[in-house]
């Protein structure tokens, strides 16, 4: 993921989250669950969890189960 340019990595699934056509629930749980990896490998796990959270929150938990992203995989 962006050769560990893990700022520009966040920047740009933001953007894509952000986009109104990006409503499928399985991609959304993918870019959130790479958003969350960036963070952790920034080093923050907080915000990396935040990230998972919202995500179940915003409906994305089914796509998110199906790609084994939840609380325990940050």
């Amino acid at each position: 993921m962006y050769q560990g340019n893990w700022d520009a990595c966040i920047t740009t699934l933001q953007r894509h989250l952000q986009m109104p056509s990006a409503t499928w629930a399985d991609e959304r749980a993918a870019s959130m669950r790479y958003m969350a990896k960036a963070y952790k490998k920034k080093g923050n796990v907080q915000t990396a969890r935040l990230v998972v959270s919202q995500s179940h929150y915003r409906g994305a938990s089914s796509a998110g189960a199906l790609y084994g992203f939840g609380l325990d995989a940050v």
